[in-house]
Parts: structure tokens; C-alpha cells; sequence
């Protein structure tokens, strides 16, 4: 396939694809199972923008029957875990720009269904991550400014990698795309995807280095011990002069046999 004006985005898409496909082939997924989930993942994130059915459905070029097929797969397969493990965590990022009544959580949250919303915040007061205050309005707030509760369990997992990918995208998306390179992008060179990089939005980088195994500790420490303090102490500078500005950060690391030469990438 020739280059085009659309060569960055096909390259770092494709490269999204790549990672899809080395981990379905890792589980043993048959490709055509892959492109089901791919159809059913686009359809999903059409309806999330707002898109009705019908109008996802001619987005993606379906039928009417295979749009109610993709919707009840939808509920019945993915949703339920979403609503019970991702809204809370959604709903509690959310209360960190203040306290909120039911009505502007579900302004915030407009693809959302309200008895969704309120058993969320049910789940959110029982754990005592958000207290409900009582007034003309009744409002929620969280307790405290920074939410560290590791969850055990299956779904709460997905909700973990949910996060992550979409911390990914979004990076990714601001690194290649959003940012405004020192001169304009040409397809046929290595600019075209190194000449965004300097993004003040968004940084990524992947370190590959050698590490006896019993120094893992030591690095899990460290991100325990002078890490987290560090970020906990600019949460607590943002939140006394009133920023509302947020950032994510990703933290993860694993062993790489294959690879074991130190670089910076």
C-alpha cells in the first residue's frame, strides 16, 4: 500500500493492531474471532460518543439485525462488568474537580444510566472512598485526595487494564498527533512519527535494562517509599491553589528474556 496523507495515522494504527494481534495469538484466538471483537469494540465506542444504533450501524455499514446482535452482546458480555467495576472508578476521578449532586454526575456522565450511576455511589459510600452530604441538594465528595485501593478480583483487573489502554491511547494520540511539530510532517520520512514527540502534553518512555531478580523488591520500594510521596505531594500542591488540571501516570514493569540489552527508548 503506497504512502498517503493518512500514512501516520495507518502506521501508528497499525502498530495498536500489531499489539492486538501478538497477544490474541499468545491465547490461541482464531483472526476471525479477533475481527468479530474489533467490529463489536468500534460499534461499542460509536454508541459511547453518542450514536444511536441505527446511526452506528451505518457508520460501520451493518444491518439493523446485526446491530441489535452487536447491542445484546454488548450487555450480556461486557457491560455488566463494566458498570459494576469501571463507573465507580469513572464517578470517583470525576469528584476530584469537587463535590457533585446525582444531576451533574449524570451531566458528566450522559451515556450513562442513572440507576447505574446510583448503585455505583452506593458502592463508592460503602467503601468509604466518597461520602454523601446532606443540604437543599444532596451531593457526593470523595474523602481523600488520593485513592490507592488495589482490588482483588477478575473484574476489577479489567477495569486496571481498561485504564491503562486508554492512558496508552491517549498519550499516543497527543505524542503523534496533537502537538505541532517544528516543521510540517512529510510521509515518506522518519519525521512523519518522531517529529511530534516533544509533545508538552504527554511523555512516554520505555526503559530495558539488566536487574538481579532479588533487586525487584528494591524497585517495587521505590515506587512505594519515593515515588507515590513524590506524586502525592503535587496532588497536594494542585489541590491547595485550586488546579483542576490532571495527568495520568503508568507505572509497570516485567521481565524481558528475549531482550535483556540496556537502551532508552
Amino acid at each position: 500500500m503506497p504512502d498517503g496523507d493518512d500514512s501516520p495515522k495507518r502506521r501508528v494504527l497499525y502498530a495498536f493492531l500489531r499489539a492486538t494481534t501478538r497477544f490474541a495469538e499468545k491465547l490461541s484466538v482464531p483472526a476471525r474471532q479477533v475481527q468479530e471483537w474489533v467490529r463489536l469494540a468500534y460499534f461499542q465506542e460509536l454508541r459511547a460518543s453518542g450514536m444511536t444504533v441505527a446511526e452506528a450501524c451505518a457508520r460501520l455499514g451493518l444491518s439493523a439485525p446485526t446491530g441489535a446482535r452487536l447491542s445484546r452482546a454488548l450487555k450480556t458480555d461486557f457491560l455488566a462488568e463494566q458498570v459494576e467495576h469501571d463507573l465507580p472508578k469513572r464517578i470517583a476521578f470525576t469528584l476530584w474537580a469537587g463535590p457533585m449532586s446525582r444531576a451533574r454526575l449524570a451531566q458528566v456522565l450522559p451515556r450513562t444510566d442513572a440507576e447505574a450511576i446510583d448503585v455505583a455511589l452506593a458502592t463508592l459510600v460503602r467503601e468509604g472512598r466518597v461520602v454523601e452530604r446532606k443540604g437543599r441538594t444532596i451531593t457526593f465528595e470523595i474523602t481523600r485526595a488520593e485513592d490507592r485501593l488495589v482490588r482483588p478480583g477478575w473484574g476489577a483487573r479489567l477495569t486496571a487494564l481498561t485504564s491503562l489502554l486508554d492512558h496508552v491511547v491517549d498519550t499516543v494520540h497527543a505524542r503523534f498527533f496533537e502537538s505541532s511539530p517544528s516543521e510540517p510532517p512529510t510521509p515518506h520520512t522518519r519525521s512523519t512519527l518522531v517529529g511530534r514527540q516533544d509533545s508538552p502534553a504527554a511523555f512516554a518512555r520505555t526503559v530495558s535494562f539488566r536487574m538481579r531478580r532479588e533487586d525487584r523488591a528494591e524497585l517495587r520500594r521505590f515506587y512505594e517509599e519515593k515515588l507515590w510521596p513524590f506524586l502525592k505531594g503535587l496532588e497536594e500542591r494542585a489541590a491547595t491553589r485550586g488546579a483542576r488540571d490532571s495527568t495520568r501516570l503508568s507505572i509497570l514493569w516485567v521481565s524481558d528474556p528475549e531482550d535483556p540489552r540496556p537502551r532508552d527508548g
